[in-house]
């Protein structure tokens, strides 16, 4: 008797164990919308196509001819130009990486629709105080301030993580939301250079603004949400800037900290 082994059989549990423990699956894997048909990406494919084209418009070429056009109005050489670039894009960089951790955070606590309207209005107002500033101080504050609600794609590709599963589907989802910003690359700059030629150095952003409004109506009209209430993250704290971040984790690290200089206690 001291071979029979203890506790119940399987067969015994009367179905105490839940269904699918034991089938070998990944339910991990599934979809952050749960038992619930994900909302279609189609939308979000059309939408971002039409706000990255407008963004391609006003970068590509037409953002540094502008600043080369009104440094040459302001009496600037080629050299001082060139140092006026330099400084607008570096301020634009530095706000965009300072601010997109806190954009995502927010997104994960009120949900992305509400980051992709924002940053959409965002844009718009940029576009056309760009094409209506009258010289390099107002057009690099106003591009500058601009990257604090830019996404970059990081929103759109956090709906697509959002409405399918791990794995292949998932790939295929991204690598279709990345054709969609490839292809506005492509025709983005294309239709800056004609606008360029055909209508002067202010008409790619106002067009690029008139076309990005477009793309804010249509995302509030047919694009879903794709991170329900149940999902998002109920936490009010800030995430922390990521050169504050970086430094507490130098600070934290003992076999890093001698990059800071901080003394070991």
């Amino acid at each position: 008797f001291w071979l029979k082994p203890f506790g119940p059989k399987f067969s015994d549990l009367g179905g105490a164990l839940p269904w699918g423990a034991m089938d070998g699956k990944d339910h991990l894997a599934a979809p952050l919308l749960g038992k619930k048909a994900p909302p279609p990406l189609t939308p979000l494919y059309a939408v971002s196509l039409l706000r990255t084209t407008a963004v391609a418009i006003a970068m590509i070429p037409a953002f540094n001819l502008r600043v080369s056009a009104l440094g040459q109005a302001a009496g600037y050489d080629a050299a001082e130009v060139a140092n006026a670039l330099g400084l607008i894009s570096a301020l634009r960089s530095f706000s965009e990486f300072t601010a997109a951790p806190m954009l995502a955070s927010w997104s994960d606590r009120h949900g992305r629709k509400w980051a992709l309207l924002l940053s959409s209005v965002a844009f718009v107002l940029e576009a056309a105080l760009i094409a209506v500033s009258p010289g390099l101080l107002m057009m690099g504050i106003v591009h500058t301030l601009g990257g604090f609600l830019a996404s970059n794609g990081a929103i759109e590709t956090s709906c697509v993580a959002d409405a399918t599963p791990a794995g292949p589907k998932r790939a295929v989802a991204v690598g279709r939301f990345l054709t969609v910003v490839g292809a506005a690359l492509v025709l983005g700059p294309f239709l800056g250079g004609i606008l360029l030629e055909n209508f002067g150095g202010r008409s790619p952003f106002a067009f690029a603004a008139v076309l990005g409004f477009i793309a804010l109506l249509a995302m509030t009209g047919f694009v879903p949400e794709y991170l329900p209430p149940s999902r998002r993250s109920q936490s009010s704290s800030t995430t922390k800037a990521p050169v504050l971040a970086a430094f507490q984790l130098l600070v934290q690290n003992p076999a890093l900290r001698w990059y800071t200089a901080v003394p070991q206690k």
